[in-house]
């Protein structure tokens, strides 16, 4: 549920908000019919804000970094350790990453290039 009401105001931002507009009372004036209006001056507000507008740049940066992705989706590493779990003996950290690095269309590890130059340097530091 918060990852869908995160998406939902990601959409609305890129769809009714520009920082560099300069005036927000256009923003406020462009409300989509859904939003309540004193929810949308919240919003509004918020994002013109110098936390939200800190928060936006330290979260695009701290994305930017993200060198490797992982294919799990929505399911969590734990979930995942868990179904992967045998007789009680959880698995290694290298199958783990295996598990949720591979590629969606065919289902083989690793899926793209810093994978692959992970678990190639990691396999002979067992």
């Amino acid at each position: 549920m918060g990852r869908k009401w995160s998406n939902f105001k990601a959409k609305l931002r890129n769809d009714f908000y520009e920082p560099n507009r300069g005036n927000v009372s256009k923003v406020l004036n462009a409300k989509p019919g859904s939003i309540p209006p004193d929810q949308w001056i919240s919003l509004v507000t918020y994002w013109s804000s110098s936390k939200g507008k800190e928060r936006s740049v330290k979260n695009r940066r701290s994305h930017g970094c993200q060198v490797i992705a992982h294919t799990a989706g929505s399911k969590s590493f734990a979930c995942v350790i868990e179904e992967q779990t045998v007789d009680g003996i959880p698995p290694s950290r290298a199958h783990v990453f295996l598990e949720t690095h591979k590629d969606r269309k065919t289902q083989l590890a690793p899926m793209d290039e810093k994978s692959k130059q992970a678990v190639v340097r990691n396999l002979f530091n067992f």
